[in-house]
C-alpha cells in the first residue's frame, strides 16, 4: 500500500514537473542562440567528432576555444600526425556535442571543420597549458589548429526552458543560411507561448 502511494505521489510531482515546463518554454531563435552561445562559454570540454576511413565515427574529448567574435565558430589545437586531422582533411563534416548535467542540457552542432597552419592562427589560438602536450610551443612542427565553422544547431535544455514536444524528446533545430540563423524544426504548434511565429516539426 506504502509503495503505491510512494509511487503515485511521485507520478504526480513529475507530471507537476512536465506541466510547468511546458508552459514555460521559450522557443525563440534569439533565445536557443543565447543559451547555445553560454553552453559553449562554459563547456570546459566537447566531444569533436569526424567521419572514420573505417566506416566508423571517431569520437574523442577536446578542449575548444570559443572564437570571440562568432561563438560558433571554435578552434582546437592538435598534432597534425593524429588521425583527427588525416580524417577532416579527406572529410571536412564534423560534429561537435556539449553536455551539461547540472543544467540538464545538451548542445549538438553540425559544421565544417579545416586544419590551419599560418603561425599567426596557431601563436592566437593557444591556451598555456597546452604546452605538457606540445612543448615546443605554438610555432613548433607538431602543433596545427583545427577551425570549425557550425552550419546547424540542435539544443535541448531543461534549465533555460527549451524543451520542445514531444516533451523532452526532440531539440530545437537550428539552420545557418545567408541571412543567419533560423529555426527549421523541434518547434511545434503546441510549443506554448514562448514558441515561435512560424512552428515547424522535425522528425530526429
Amino acid at each position: 500500500m506504502f509503495e503505491k502511494i510512494r509511487r503515485a505521489f511521485g507520478r504526480r510531482l513529475l507530471d507537476r514537473y512536465k506541466v510547468r515546463k511546458q508552459r514555460a518554454a521559450v522557443l525563440t531563435k534569439e533565445h536557443a542562440l543565447a543559451v547555445s552561445r553560454a553552453m559553449l562559454k562554459e563547456a570546459k570540454y566537447c566531444f569533436l567528432i569526424t567521419h572514420g576511413g573505417d566506416g566508423w565515427c571517431s569520437a574523442r574529448l577536446v578542449e575548444p576555444i570559443v572564437d570571440e567574435d562568432d561563438a560558433f565558430t571554435l578552434w582546437f589545437g592538435t598534432n597534425p600526425s593524429l588521425r583527427k586531422v588525416r580524417e577532416i582533411e579527406t572529410d571536412p563534416r564534423v560534429t561537435i556535442a556539449v553536455g551539461s548535467d547540472r543544467k540538464h542540457a545538451n548542445v549538438v552542432l553540425y559544421g565544417t571543420a579545416r586544419i590551419e597552419r599560418d603561425e599567426v592562427v596557431r601563436r592566437r589560438r593557444w591556451i598555456g597549458t597546452w604546452r605538457l602536450f606540445f612543448p615546443r610551443g605554438p610555432t613548433s612542427e607538431d602543433y596545427v589548429v583545427i577551425r570549425f565553422d557550425a552550419e546547424r544547431i540542435e539544443l535541448m535544455s531543461f534549465a533555460r526552458n527549451v524543451v520542445p514536444e514531444p516533451f523532452g524528446l526532440r531539440p530545437v533545430v537550428l539552420h545557418k543560411g545567408q541571412d543567419g540563423w533560423v529555426i527549421t524544426g523541434g518547434v511545434t504548434a503546441a510549443a506554448g507561448p514562448g514558441g515561435d511565429d512560424n512552428p515547424v516539426a522535425a522528425d530526429l
